[in-house]
């Protein structure tokens, strides 16, 4: 399946992935069944989530996506299944772990406690997502991680 993502930027400058409002996810009526973290490094029996631990400033133990670089897999109630793709180019230090125990949230909390990862994007990234929204008009929105 297709669809569409949301990249929010944080005041601090962090990018937030999130399912767009409009994304299938958000509005059909079929239930998240599991969220699946995925794990490009391929190490047998480990999920990404035990891979990004990140520590101090530079971030040390973070792993370093691109846009295309897949962070989860969705899987919906009736099979469905949704690739979620980082987005922007940089270090993803941190997932939502709640995901895990509590999927629907990427349904029916998209944009607030169903976020997906956060990720501190490389200064190209930033420079070319900030061009991307002022030329189509993009809003926006700053979300509080709590």
């Amino acid at each position: 399946g297709g669809g569409e993502q949301l990249t929010a930027w944080h005041c601090n400058g962090l990018a937030i992935e999130c399912i767009a409002e409009g994304h299938p996810i958000a509005t059909g009526a079929v239930k998240v069944q599991e969220v699946t973290f995925a794990n490009e490094r391929k190490k047998k029996g480990s999920n990404r989530m035990d891979l990004v631990n990140p520590q101090g400033k530079k971030k040390k133990g973070s792993m370093y996506v691109n846009a295309e670089t897949v962070i989860c897999t969705v899987t919906l109630e009736d099979g469905t299944k949704f690739k979620v793709h980082a987005n922007t180019a940089g270090h993803l230090i941190e997932l939502n772990a709640r995901l895990l125990t509590t999927p629907d949230l990427l349904r029916s909390s998209p944009t607030d406690q169903g976020w997906i990862g956060v990720i501190q994007p490389s200064k190209d990234a930033i420079d070319k997502l900030k061009a991307l929204s002022e030329k189509h008009g993009l809003a926006t929105k700053n979300l509080r991680i709590q």
